[in-house]
This record gives structure tokens, sequence and C-alpha cells, in this order.
């Protein structure tokens, strides 16, 4: 009973001391959408307005659900938001402009 007591202990001292190898910082990988990449989820990491984040949790939602013109719209909205610098701008244009080359493209 002591040694797996002892065992018990070694394991969850070893498993909280390297976190059990979980990468916190990893972005998600992107969506694929007609077999092209939308990198979708490494917008999150752009603001932390939530009126943004809520738009980009539905966009991310009508992907899954493939109602891009809802995603597309979303995107339009985080785009024009004022707490978003040029850069971040940017950025969520090209993952419009990603997304816009994927649904065109025919199934």
């Amino acid at each position: 009973m002591r040694l797996t007591t002892a065992a018990f202990v070694c394991c969850l001292a070893i498993c909280l001391g390297t976190g059990c190898n979980k990468s916190g910082s990893a972005n998600p990988p992107p969506l694929a959408v007609n077999g092209e990449k939308v990198d979708l989820p490494s917008l999150f990491s752009l603001t932390t307005n939530k009126q943004d984040q809520a738009l980009l949790s539905h966009a991310q939602e009508s992907v899954r659900y493939q109602d891009y013109k809802a995603a597309k719209k979303d995107l339009q909205q985080v785009a024009d938001s004022p707490a978003l610098t040029e850069d971040q701008k940017a950025k969520v244009k090209q993952v419009m402009d990603q997304l816009g080359t994927a649904t065109a493209k025919p199934q």
C-alpha cells in the first residue's frame, strides 16, 4: 500500500512539474474549407475585446456549419472594430481573403 501511494505521489509530482507536456501557447491549426486553409483560429489572439471575441466565435461556428455568408459578415464587423490596430485589421482582412478564396472554389 505504501509503495502504491509513493508511486502515485511521484507521478503526480512529475506531472505537475512538467505540466504533462501541454503547451498552452500553441495556436490551433487553421480550418480547412474546400481544401484551403483558413487561419481563423489565429485571430483570437489579436484582441481581448469581448464583442470582437464573440464575433470571432460566431464566425468560426458559421464556418463549421458552412454558413460562409454569416462568417464573412462577422469578420467584416471585427475588421471595422475601433479596438484593433491597422496591422490587426490587415490580419483580419487576410483571413477574410482566405475564406473568400476557399468558398469561391467548387466543392
